[in-house]
């Protein structure tokens, strides 16, 4: 066989097994169900791949360049920054770009300021173990992440229900 058709049957055999995996996540979790991470194929052709192939619209993304990346793809109908940034200019630009969902998983209080100055929507993981060095986080019914207010007022306030 020469390296041609040694190389072709190479490139076949990978994408079956790509194939075959892309059908077991999907069987496990369909759809909207999964978000595969781009850094998992690092490739917006084997993204499009898995999002017609497994009907999978959302996708994880390590930075900003993967999230770039997938919306200049057409691939952004949810894209999840599972990473922290600080670069609000960055992530605002990419924002109102208007081309992609953009959510923003955060932990301390300068990422949900940067997240929100930028217009991105706010994943808080409310699962997650407080952070008493950072104040912890509420997760309001709004939608919205905010501080914990502390003192009297806010005991006050929280056993009124408040």
């Amino acid at each position: 066989m020469d390296v041609r058709k040694k190389r072709e049957a190479e490139v076949a055999a990978f994408i079956a097994e790509i194939d075959a995996n892309i059908d077991a996540m999907a069987a496990v979790r369909p759809g909207a169900t999964l978000r595969p991470h781009v850094k998992a194929f690092k490739s917006t052709a084997l993204a499009r791949h898995v999002a017609d192939r497994g009907k999978h619209r959302a996708f994880c993304c390590a930075t900003l360049r993967e999230m770039e990346g997938m919306a200049d793809a057409g691939l952004g109908d949810d894209l999840l920054l599972a990473n922290e940034t600080l670069d609000a200019a960055r992530l605002r630009a990419l924002v109102d770009r208007g081309d992609a969902r953009i959510t923003v998983a955060v932990d301390s209080p300068e990422t949900v300021e940067v997240a929100a100055m930028a217009g991105a929507d706010v994943l808080v993981d409310v699962e997650a173990e407080p952070k008493p060095a950072l104040g912890g986080f509420v997760f309001s019914s709004t939608g919205t992440a905010t501080m914990p207010r502390s003192g009297p007022a806010a005991s006050a306030g929280e056993a009124a229900g408040g």
